[in-house]
C-alpha cells in the first residue's frame, strides 16, 4: 500500500513544499513533534468548523485533516485533493492538478509550531484547484444534481411552491395554479418534506448552541415555544420549538406541556435524543412568558424541574408597554369614560361601524370622498346618515347617542388621549420586534418619557398631531338636526382656554401614572436594561444628562457580571479592550447595527494569532455577550405574531391536521425559502415518495388579487419627525423631576382613583425590587440603602414556600384524581348484604367471579366491599361500616363485570376526625345491630372517636368550650326523639342514624374511577 507521505532519503531530511519551491528542513525530534500535535488539536475544532467541505450542509464534515504521517513529522491534508491525487484532473491555470496540489494532497509538513498558520491553509482552500476539486467530490463530476436527485422534484419547483406557503396560501391554492407541482395531498406531502428539512437543519443548528432563551404563550388551546440562540460561530437563529394542544390553564400542566414540547422537538424518527435535550436543557438561561400569575409560576417550576440553568425571568415588556397607556386610563374617571364612549363600549359609533358591513361600507364610502386627512365631519356625517337610514332601529339609537353626547371637550380629550396612545404604540412597536436590540431598551423608554413630558407637561401637544387637527376642526361650526332638536358642534368661541387647561391637566395626570408605572415595570436594574452597555450609537447614555456615564458603566457591567457569575474586574478589562473596536466598526459602516460589531470584533480577536489570544483572554466577555446576543427580542410578541400567522395558515377549517402537520405549516410560514433545505427536502422525497407526475393545468379557479395595503407609515413618520423636532426644543429631565411637575399640574383633577393607583404602583415596584434581589440582580450598595429590604425579601420566600406547599399539595391530589384506576376485585374481600328472598338476576355471575378470582366473603367488620340491593343510601349496618370507616359499597353488576361497570361508591374514613359520640340508651335498645356497628367503627386502633354517656354530653353541651367545634360533641337518637323529646328535639348535634351517614357521606374521589357518584 503506497504511504501517505514519501520516504526520505535519510531520517533526518524531510521535503517541505510551498506552491513550487523546493527547501530541505531538519525533521523534529518525537517530543517536539507532540509538541506541533498538540497546538494543533487546540486550533482543531475551530478550523474545522471554517473550513467545511460544504458550508450548506455542516453535517459532511470539514476537508482538513491533521496526522502523524512518519513518528517524526506531522503533516496536514486535504481529503479532496487526495481523492482526485493521480487522476486526470484539469486546471483552470492549465497546470498539471498533481503539480498545484500534490503536496496537500500527499500532506504538507508541518515542522514547528509557527509553522501552523491559518492564512495557509486559507490559501489553500482559496485555490481554483481545491475548489475544482471540492466540487468533482461533491457532485460526481460537476453535475449540477447527483443521480439520487434526477428523478425528485426540481430545487426551484420546491422553492416556488415554498413560496406560495410562506404567504399563506393553502395546499389546494398552490395546487390550483397553472402548472403546478400536482394535486392538494402532493403538496401536503412536499410540505412535510419541507418543514421536515428545516426541522433537521435547526437540530443540526442547536447541537452547536452556546446559551438560548425560550419565549412561550398559551392562546385557544395552543401553547407555542418560540427560541432564540447563539450559535458558536456567534450567529444568532431564532425559530419555533413546538406547538402543544390543549396544554391546560394551570402552571403545573403548562410546565409538562412545555418540557412535552422539548422533547418531541429532540425526537428523531420516534427516538429521543437525549444528547440533545440535555444540551438544550443546559444551554437555557432566559425564560420569558405573560405576566399572568400562572404563566410566571411555570417558568419557576421549568427553572426547578427541567431547566437548571436558568438565570433570569422576565415578563412580556410589550405587554409592560401596553399597560402604560391602558391602565393610567382606567385610573382616571373622565379618560376611561371618554375612551368608553367613543372607542371601546359596545354602544359607541366605533363598535357601531365595525361589527356591521354595510356600515362600515357607509363610513368608506364617506372617507373615500375626503379631499384630506380624515376628520370630524366624516363622523359626524356617517352617524346622520345612520340615524336616517336606520330609524327605529339599535344602531340608529346608538348613533343618535353619539351625535348627543358629543362635545368639544370630549372631543378635544379623545384627540389628546389619541396623541398619548401615538407614543405608547411606538414603544410597543419597538418591542414588538423578534430582534429588537436590548441595548437599545434604555433608551426607547428614555425617549417615551421625554416625549409624553414634552407634549403634555410642556403643553406642546396643541401644535402636534391628532389635538392639533381636533383643535383646527372644532374652530368651524357644525350643525346636526336630531330628532329633539338641533345640535351645534364646535365654532368661534366653543373651545375655552378652561376647557383646554382641564384636559391638559388630566393628561398630566396620565403623565404621572404612566411614568410611576414604567419605574415599576420596567425598573432600572433589570437585567435586560442592563446591558444598554452594549449601546455603541454616539448619544449612548444622554437620557438623564446628572447622571455619570462611567459610574452607570461601571455598576451595569458589575450587574451582568453578577448575575452571569464571572469575575466583574475581568469582565470589566476585557469589555473596554472590545468596545472601541465595536464602536469603531459602527461607526465606519461596516456593521449596521450593536449586535454586529460586536460580534465582528469577538471574531477579529479570534482571528489572531495563538500568542496574541493569551495575552487577551476574553472567556468573561464571551459569556455575556452570548447571552446578549440571545437575548435579542426577549419578549412573546413574536409568539403573539406566529399565533397571527397559525390562524391565518391554518384557520377553522384546517384545525382538524394532525399536530405534526400543524407545527410544519407554521414552521414554512416562519422561515423564507433557503436552497439548502430545498436540495434536503427533494432527498426526502425521493427516498419517501419517489418521482412524482408534473399537473398540466389548474384544477381550481385560482384566487383573486389582494387589494394593496394602505398609507399608515406616511402618517407615523410625520408625527415621529414632529415629536423629534419638539423634543429637541426642551431639555430632558429626569423621571423624577417628570412626577413632581406632571403632579403639580394635575392636582386640580386629582382623585381618589389616582390616589389608589399611586399606592397599586409603589406595591408593584416594592415586588418587583423583592423579587431582584432573589434573582441576584441588586448591587450591594442597592441593597443597604434600602433597610427594610432584607425583611421584606424574608416575608416574600416564607409567602412563595406557603404557596409552593399548597399548588404542590393540590397538584398532588390531582394527579391523584386523574391517576386513579379502576377497582380490581383481586385479593378483595366481599360482605354480602342481599337478602335471600331479593336476589338478583346476576347474583350467579356474581358467584362465578368469586369463585374465579378467588375473591373472599368475609363478616362485615373486615370487608372492603359491601354487596348491597340497591345504591339508595339507608341506616343500615353495611352502610354504617362504609361511611364511618372509609369502605365501598357496590351492586351486584360491579361484582359480575369485575370492576368495569356497574356503580361503586367509595367513602372517605370520618373516624379520622375527633369526636364525641353518644348513644342514647333508647337507640341501643331500639337499634341494637346498628349501636354494634357504631361502636366496633368507633373502637377500632385507628379511630379518633370516643364514645361517651348521655350526661357527659349534655354537661359537655351545657358547658361547651370556644376551642371546639360545634359539632365537637355527638348524639345519636331515634326518629322519635327527634320529634318529640324536649332535650333533643332542637339540638343540632343531635342525629339520626340516617342524617348521621349523610353528615360523614364524603366520597373518596382517588378511590372513585370517575368522581363522586362512581360509574
Amino acid at each position: 500500500m503506497e504511504q501517505p507521505w514519501p520516504a526520505a532519503s535519510t531520517s533526518s531530511v524531510a521535503r517541505k513544499t510551498f506552491g513550487e519551491s523546493t527547501t530541505t528542513t531538519t525533521l523534529p525530534d518525537a517530543a517536539y513533534v507532540d509538541t506541533i500535535e498538540a497546538a494543533y488539536r487546540r486550533r482543531q475544532k475551530a478550523w474545522e468548523a471554517e473550513f467545511l467541505l460544504d458550508p450548506k450542509q455542516p453535517a459532511l464534515g470539514s476537508w482538513l485533516l491533521g496526522q502523524r504521517v512518519q513518528p517524526r513529522c506531522f503533516a496536514l491534508v486535504c481529503i479532496c485533493c487526495r481523492a482526485f491525487e493521480g487522476k486526470d484532473l484539469p486546471s483552470e491555470s492549465g497546470k498539471d492538478f498533481s503539480t498545484l496540489c500534490g503536496t496537500w494532497a500527499r500532506g504538507r509538513a508541518i515542522s514547528s509550531v509557527q509553522d501552523l498558520r491559518k492564512w495557509l491553509v486559507s490559501k489553500h482552500a482559496k485555490s481554483p484547484e481545491h475548489q475544482r476539486a471540492t466540487l468533482s467530490l461533491l457532485t460526481h463530476g460537476g453535475k449540477v444534481e447527483d443521480d439520487d436527485l434526477q428523478n425528485a422534484p426540481s430545487v426551484s419547483t420546491i422553492m416556488k411552491v415554498w413560496g406560495q406557503l410562506h404567504k399563506g396560501a393553502s395546499c389546494r391554492a398552490v395546487a390550483a395554479e397553472q402548472g403546478s407541482f400536482g394535486s392538494r395531498h402532493k403538496v401536503e406531502r412536499l410540505c412535510l418534506c419541507l418543514a421536515k428539512a428545516c426541522l433537521e437543519r435547526e437540530r443540526e443548528s442547536l447541537r452547536k448552541v452556546r446559551v438560548m432563551a425560550l419565549h412561550q404563550d398559551v392562546r385557544k388551546g395552543v401553547l407555542q415555544v418560540r427560541y432564540s440562540a447563539t450559535l458558536e460561530d456567534w450567529s444568532v437563529q431564532t425559530g419555533l420549538l413546538g406547538l402543544h394542544l390543549q396544554p391546560g390553564t394551570l402552571s403545573n400542566e403548562l410546565s409538562i406541556s412545555s418540557h412535552e414540547v422539548l422533547k418531541r422537538f429532540c425526537t428523531i424518527d420516534g427516538r429521543l435524543d437525549d444528547s440533545l435535550l440535555q444540551k438544550i436543557a443546559d444551554s437555557v438561561e432566559l425564560l420569558d412568558a405573560d405576566g399572568a400569575s400562572d404563566e410566571q409560576r411555570c417558568l419557576r417550576l421549568l427553572g426547578q424541574d427541567y431547566l437548571k440553568n436558568v438565570k433570569v425571568c422576565i415578563k412580556d415588556p410589550t405587554h409592560c408597554a401596553r399597560r402604560l397607556s391602558t391602565h393610567p386610563w382606567a385610573a382616571d374617571p373622565v379618560l376611561s369614560q371618554v375612551y368608553g364612549m367613543y372607542i371601546s363600549s359596545p354602544d359607541s359609533m366605533t363598535n357601531l361601524l365595525q361589527h356591521s358591513f354595510d356600515l362600515k361600507g357607509l363610513f368608506a364610502g364617506n372617507v373615500d370622498e375626503l379631499t384630506g386627512d380624515i376628520a370630524l365631519s366624516e363622523q359626524t356625517r356617517s352617524a346622520l346618515d345612520v340615524v336616517v337610514r336606520r330609524q327605529g332601529s339599535v344602531p340608529a339609537a346608538k348613533a343618535e347617542q353619539f351625535l348627543r353626547e358629543a362635545s368639544e371637550e370630549t372631543l378635544l380629550q379623545l384627540a389628546l388621549l389619541a396623541d398619548a396612545s401615538l407614543q405608547s404604540l411606538e414603544l410597543v412597536r419597538f418591542l414588538d420586534a423578534e430582534s429588537y436590540d436590548p441595548a437599545l431598551m434604555f433608551q426607547a423608554l428614555s425617549d417615551f418619557l421625554h416625549n409624553i413630558d414634552v407634549l403634555f407637561v410642556h403643553e406642546e401637544v396643541l401644535s402636534y398631531g391628532h389635538t392639533e387637527i381636533m383643535i383646527e376642526h372644532l374652530r368651524k361650526e357644525r350643525v346636526a338636526r336630531l330628532p329633539d332638536g338641533i345640535k351645534v358642534l364646535g365654532g368661534a368661541g366653543k373651545l375655552t382656554d378652561r376647557m383646554i387647561r382641564s384636559c391638559l391637566d388630566r393628561m398630566c395626570g396620565w403623565v404621572t401614572l404612566a411614568t410611576k408605572r414604567l419605574q415599576a415595570e420596567f425598573p432600572q436594574y433589570q437585567t435586560v436594561q442592563a446591558f444598554h452597555v452594549f449601546d455603541l450609537s454616539c448619544n449612548v447614555r444622554k437620557c438623564e444628562e446628572q447622571t455619570d456615564r462611567h459610574e452607570v458603566r461601571r455598576a451595569e457591567l458589575q450587574r451582568l457580571a453578577q448575575v452571569f457569575r464571572v469575575d466583574a474586574d475581568e469582565f470589566k478589562k476585557q469589555f473596554q479592550l472590545c468596545f472601541y473596536n465595536a464602536q469603531n466598526f459602527l461607526k465606519s459602516g461596516q456593521a449596521n447595527s450593536n449586535l454586529e460589531a460586536w460580534v465582528m470584533t469577538r471574531k477579529k480577536f479570534a482571528n489572531r494569532g495563538l500568542r496574541h489570544q493569551c495575552h487577551h483572554d476574553l472567556a468573561a466577555l464571551d459569556v455575556v455577550l452570548a447571552r446578549y446576543c440571545a437575548f435579542h427580542g426577549a419578549s412573546t410578541s413574536q409568539v403573539e405574531q406566529h399565533f397571527s400567522i397559525f390562524e391565518r395558515l391554518v384557520c377553522k377549517e384546517r384545525s382538524h391536521m394532525i399536530l405534526e402537520m400543524q407545527e410544519g405549516t407554521l414552521r414554512l410560514g416562519l422561515k423564507g425559502p433557503e436552497e439548502a433545505v430545498a436540495q434536503d427536502a427533494a432527498r426526502m422525497w425521493m427516498s419517501t415518495y419517489g418521482k412524482p407526475r408534473l399537473c398540466k393545468g389548474p384544477r381550481l379557479q385560482t384566487r383573486l388579487p389582494q387589494k394593496q395595503k394602505g398609507s399608515e407609515a406616511e402618517w407615523r413618520h410625520k408625527c415621529k419627525t414632529q415629536s423629534k423636532h419638539l423634543g429637541q426644543l426642551k431639555k430632558r429631565r429626569s423621571k423624577d423631576e417628570i412626577v413632581q411637575a406632571a403632579s403639580a399640574a394635575a392636582s386640580r383633577q386629582w382623585t381618589e382613583r389616582h390616589d389608589r393607583e399611586l399606592k397599586t404602583l409603589d406595591q408593584l415596584a416594592r415586588d418587583n425590587k423583592v423579587k431582584a434581589l432573589v434573582a441576584n440582580e441588586l448591587l450591594p450598595e442597592e441593597i443597604t440603602t434600602d433597610q427594610n429590604l432584607l425583611q421584606d425579601c424574608e416575608q416574600r420566600l416564607k409567602l412563595l414556600r406557603e404557596t409552593e406547599k399548597g399548588h404542590k399539595n393540590k397538584w398532588r391530589k390531582i394527579n391523584e384524581n386523574v391517576e386513579r384506576q379502576q377497582h380490581t376485585l383481586a385479593d378483595s374481600r366481599f360482605f354480602v348484604d342481599i337478602p335471600a328472598d331479593c336476589q338478583q338476576a346476576c347474583f350467579q355471575d356474581v358467584l362465578r367471579v368469586f369463585c374465579q378470582k378467588k375473591i373472599e366473603v368475609v363478616g362485615r367488620p373486615a370487608a372492603g366491599y359491601y354487596l348491597l340491593p340497591s345504591m339508595a343510601m339507608e341506616a343500615s349496618a353495611s352502610w354504617i361500616y362504609a361511611v364511618c370507616a372509609g369502605r365501598c359499597v357496590c351492586n351486584c353488576e360491579f361484582a359480575a363485570s369485575e370492576g368495569t361497570k356497574g356503580v361503586v361508591l367509595a367513602y372517605t374514613n370520618a373516624t379520622k376526625s375527633r369526636r364525641r359520640i353518644c348513644l342514647t340508651s333508647e337507640f341501643q335498645r331500639v337499634h341494637s345491630e346498628q349501636a354494634r356497628a357504631l361502636e366496633d367503627v368507633a373502637g377500632s386502633p385507628t379511630s379518633h372517636w370516643k364514645l361517651i354517656s348521655e350526661l357527659q354530653f349534655l354537661e359537655a353541651v351545657s358547658e361547651k368550650k370556644k376551642s371546639e367545634s360545634a359539632f365537637f360533641h355527638m348524639a345519636i337518637v331515634t326518629d322519635s326523639m327527634k320529634q318529640n323529646d324536649a332535650v333533643y328535639k332542637n339540638r343540632p348535634n343531635a342525629f339520626t342514624m340516617f342524617s348521621f351517614l349523610q353528615f360523614f357521606a364524603k366520597a373518596d374521589v382517588p378511590r372513585c374511577r370517575e368522581g363522586v357518584c362512581g360509574r
